[in-house]
């Protein structure tokens, strides 16, 4: 991972991250709010929920909108299965909509009693952005899975390290869930241009092109009390041009990279500092793009994953292990595969 500076983030990783249902959000919220009272003064639940709804509005209602242009056919089509319509008044409604699917947080039962695992090597994160394109929107279980392994992508609500601090700390202690798949959605698409664009397989490319033009031409929405008309632009974009246009939208990549520079050595380095996963995920994608990267597909699961060693057959290893998760359930696989031939009547 070439990030032309030193990563100076540190990744605080819990134990047990959960699914928080509509009904338990009360709950959850108020044990993250007494955990973090050392730090900050404790609020009631209703109390954080509003502050943290407004954080949303603020920052991401737009977005929302997006995922109509800036997702993949599959994905646009699991959102049409969940979400209605996009037809929201105002932002009482908006906001209901977000609690309607509840959020993802890290356990504050056990927050006392499980150990918080730290990522700050940046070798650790190779299979970031790579392992984020997996996780489809609406899909609870391995969004759980990624977060245990990284921590969640992005959120509403801020851990803080031992100093009490955000300073180079990254650690979402919870997001809405809604807001999350609008981001990874849009993460997903661009990755997917990039990797359609690889392929240079024409109909791939010929597809999301053609999709991107017309697909929603002269379709009226009502956002936010604004009624909007979709209309195709004069110019067809090719699939560069799309992934280009979107990359000079600093707007769509949350939390550019902060720059700061520090003295190493009696020398002058830069040093970056994130505030989430998804901007580091971000950042990777944007190197492997400028380098032209190289991919294959896991033997095992069969997504794609940076070719960084030449003779790797599996996506990289997690952080906090040796092997390749993908590698092991390989083998796995193949050894009772083996067995199976060797003694048929066990298998029976």
């Amino acid at each position: 991972m070439d990030i032309n500076g030193n990563f100076n983030s540190k990744i605080l990783v819990y134990d047990d991250y959960s699914i928080v249902n509509p009904s338990e959000l009360n709950k959850r919220l108020q044990g993250l709010s007494e955990y973090n009272s050392h730090y900050i003064s404790p609020m009631k639940s209703t109390e954080w929920i509003s502050i943290l709804l407004e954080g949303e509005i603020s920052s991401g209602q737009w977005k929302y909108e997006d995922v109509i242009y800036f997702s993949t056919k599959e994905d646009f089509d699991i959102w049409k299965k969940k979400v209605a319509d996009f037809d929201y008044k105002n932002e009482d409604e908006y906001k209901q909509e977000i609690l309607k699917f509840g959020g993802i947080s890290v356990d504050s039962e056990t927050l006392n009693n499980k150990p918080v695992k730290t990522i700050s090597d940046v070798v650790e994160l190779e299979g970031l952005y790579t392992e984020l394109a997996k996780v489809r929107p609406f899909d609870e279980k391995r969004l759980v899975n990624f977060s245990k392994s990284f921590g969640i992508p992005i959120g509403s609500l801020i851990g803080l390290g031992d100093d009490g601090t955000q300073d180079g700390i990254i650690c979402i202690q919870f997001s809405f869930l809604l807001p999350l798949y609008t981001e990874l959605t849009i993460y997903r698409f661009i990755f997917n241009c990039w990797i359609a664009l690889k392929s240079e397989d024409e109909n791939l490319i010929k597809g999301i092109e053609d999709r991107y033009y017309k697909a929603f031409d002269g379709q009226t929405i009502t956002f936010m009390g604004e009624k909007r008309t979709i209309k195709k632009s004069g110019t067809k974009k090719t699939l560069i041009e799309i992934i280009i246009s979107f990359l000079n939208a600093y707007d769509y990549i949350p939390n550019t990279v902060p720059i700061r520079y520090e003295a190493i050595n009696n020398s002058v380095k830069i040093s970056l500092n994130y505030q989430d996963l998804l901007s580091v995920a971000y950042h990777q994608l944007i190197q492997a793009i400028v380098k032209n990267a190289s991919f294959k597909v896991c033997d095992n699961c069969g997504h794609l994953f940076e070719i960084i060693h030449e003779g790797r057959r599996f996506c990289p290893p997690l952080p906090g292990r040796k092997r390749s998760t993908c590698e092991n359930t390989f083998n796995q696989r193949l050894k009772r595969k083996r067995r199976s031939e060797q003694n048929p009547e066990e298998s029976e």
